[in-house]
């Protein structure tokens, strides 16, 4: 009797243990997306595989009867697919060694199309109609006879056209497993045992396949989000995520080069790379930095840039299509995968991202916080000119004093920061990366070894000559010369004082912010900027850190402000004010600031620095500004 009551209490835990769980099961679609553009390539690349994408459909008696497809064309009418081809027809009889009366037609056919899928993830087409058009485009008219003749070959050789699905999602299957939590494995492997495909539904964007999966999920009132591990070492890990994060985004850019990008496609990967590295800062700055952000993050990019991705990277059948496709349907995984919630325990990493790379290129990521020079492939694929070249005066350097433990700054990070900075490339005294000016050359720019008198008509003689160097680009016209000019310089007020150099502990360095992130005259962001400008230039170079802070404003104002519609007439003298902490917020806090700023200034809500930044405006406008800087 007592093993019975034994019993009887296991099996009323094991019941109340599975009722707490509450597993739930859903149907999960993970989408493969197949646009024209890349159909016609996996086509053209099965099927027209002879010079000049043609295929020979038919070759009989020397050629004297041929039937050659070419210029295939693949889109969407209503509820089908749209194919059509080039035919070029050659019947004749062969007498001997002659083609007797031969009889030549060009045009073209068109084919509606139903696509199927198998459990074998073969993708092929049912065509259902066909009609002939001649070389206008119109219905053929006496062709009817010689077509009847070939209909059977082409139909025949075009309905064989089958796209083996498989590989492609063999990758996608490698690369989410992983990415799954391992308590989780046992349910991890039924998720994918149970993917097959949904039949293909034609939409406005091309072919859309679904992976349907059963996943379990956990009930709403067990789904509490663990506590986020503060740790210094999780911490770590998270900023390396996002590093790696950032040179998968550089890395898929870079997959542009050579292909004709339009404006807007260069605006949206300069937006989506400025945006997510000012989101990073803030997150840091605010310790909000988890891996839930890390791959929001991506979800957020890759939605932003998904198109311009399938619009230039499966255009020629001599890409790598399929491994276009498993990155394609990978990405759109994870976006799925996140909509769904924590629940199904996905967590991308560093090697996350990796493998995520190896899908499109053979190229392994580089970061670019491993370096401090211009990537210049970067700069061309975001429709930047050739990096600045400036020179550094020749002149022998001098020794400084030795380098002491902490960084050589104007302000000491705060200790959460110390570690951190070294997954940047941290501040060193004197690099050694790029010729260095000699110490004459430095303490002429700095205030503790030069009057302020002189230092200020040196630097506004620089700002002026830096700022005329953007006249040319600048393309808003209510933001003519001399106000770009008082603009240059009110920044560089605002920013530094003028400084680009400081004494701090008995030695001479470049002015570093106090979270370590910008430099110099212009205070450029180093992370923000790293690829596309040098950081030893701007750190130690004074000429080259002015022209990149006037790059990076005339940059914002044309790509940026100018595409917006402005809240007040800008060739006002109220206007350009407004125009004036408009670029400025933009300067400071990156491409989330071309909305937010409005609102503000209308709301007489400005940040503090957004309102000192409009006193030396003003006072820029006047003659003799420079007797008004009492910061020096």
């Amino acid at each position: 009797m007592k093993s019975w009551s034994v019993l009887w209490i296991v099996c009323m835990i094991a019941f109340c243990s599975l009722v707490a769980r509450e597993v739930r099961s859903e149907t999960v679609r993970l989408p493969i997306t197949i646009d024209p553009a890349l159909l016609r390539s996996l086509i053209v690349q099965q099927a027209y595989s002879d010079p000049g994408e043609t295929a020979k459909v038919l070759d009989h008696a020397g050629g004297c009867t041929q039937v050659i497809l070419s210029a295939p064309q693949v889109g969407v009418e209503s509820e089908h697919l749209r194919y059509q081809t080039a035919v070029n027809l050659k019947l004749g009889t062969l007498i001997g060694e002659s083609c007797f009366a031969p009889v030549t037609w060009t045009g073209s056919v068109v084919l509606l199309q139903r696509p199927r899928v198998n459990d074998q993830w073969q993708l092929s087409f049912d065509t259902y109609n066909s009609t002939l058009l001649d070389p206008n485009g119109q219905p053929a008219q006496f062709a009817g006879l010689i077509w009847d003749q070939v209909k059977e070959y082409v139909h025949g050789y075009l309905q064989q056209i089958s796209i083996d699905l498989g590989p492609p999602v063999g990758d996608v299957k490698n690369f989410l497993l992983p990415l799954f939590d391992h308590q989780q494995r046992i349910a991890t492997k039924r998720f994918f045992a149970s993917m097959y495909p949904e039949q293909p539904l034609i939409t406005p964007d091309g072919l859309l396949i679904n992976i349907l999966a059963e996943a379990e999920t956990a009930g709403e009132e067990n789904n509490e989000q663990p506590a986020v591990d503060a740790s210094p070492e999780t911490l770590a890990l998270v900023m390396e995520s996002w590093q790696t994060l950032d040179a998968l985004l550089i890395h898929l850019m870079s997959q542009f080069s050579g292909r004709p990008l339009s404006d807007d496609d260069r605006f949206a990967l300069m937006d989506t790379m400025l945006t997510v590295r000012y989101a990073f800062e803030e997150s840091l700055s605010q310790q909000k930095l988890t891996n839930d952000f890390v791959r929001e993050q991506f979800v957020w990019s890759w939605k932003q840039l998904q198109w311009v991705f399938r619009r230039h990277l499966a255009g020629s059948p001599k890409d790598n299509l399929l491994g276009y496709l498993a990155f394609f349907t990978a990405a759109d995984a994870l976006v799925a995968l996140d909509q769904i919630g924590p629940t199904m325990g996905v967590e991308i990493s560093r090697d996350g991202f990796h493998r995520l790379a190896e899908l499109i290129s053979s190229k392994p990521l580089e970061p670019l916080q491993s370096t401090s020079e211009v990537n210049a492939l970067l700069r061309e694929i975001l429709g930047l000119d050739t990096p600045p070249e400036v020179l550094i005066p020749e002149e022998k350097s001098a020794p400084l004093p030795p380098v002491e433990k902490l960084p050589p700054t104007s302000w000491h990070p705060s200790p959460a920061h110390r570690k951190l900075w070294g997954f940047f490339g941290g501040s060193q005294a004197w690099a050694g990366e790029v010729a260095m000016p000699g110490l004459k050359e430095i303490r002429s720019w700095t205030t503790e070894a030069t009057p302020a008198e002189t230092l200020l008509k040196k630097v506004g003689e620089l700002l002026q000559r830096e700022a005329e160097t953007g006249h040319e680009n600048v393309g808003l016209a209510a933001a003519d010369s001399a106000w770009f000019d008082r603009m240059v310089i009110a920044t560089a007020w605002q920013e530094s004082c003028f400084r680009q150099f400081h004494v701090k502990k008995k030695k001479l360095t470049y002015l570093l912010s106090y979270n370590q992130t910008s430099v110099g005259l212009m205070q450029v962001n180093e992370r923000i900027w790293r690829g596309i400008y040098n950081r030893e230039q701007l750190r130690w170079n004074v000429q080259y850190n002015a022209r990149a802070g006037v790059e990076i404003l005339t940059l914002y104002l044309n790509r940026y402000i100018k595409k917006q519609k402005a809240p007040v007439k800008l060739s006002s003298k109220a206007g350009k004010r407004f125009l004036a902490v408009w670029l400025y917020a933009l300067y400071n806090g990156g491409p989330s600031q071309l909305k937010k700023l409005p609102q503000r200034y209308r709301e007489k809500k400005t940040y503090q620095s957004e309102q000192l930044f409009l006193s030396k405006y003003d006072q820029a406008q006047q003659d003799g500004w420079a007797q008004r800087v009492d910061c020096l």
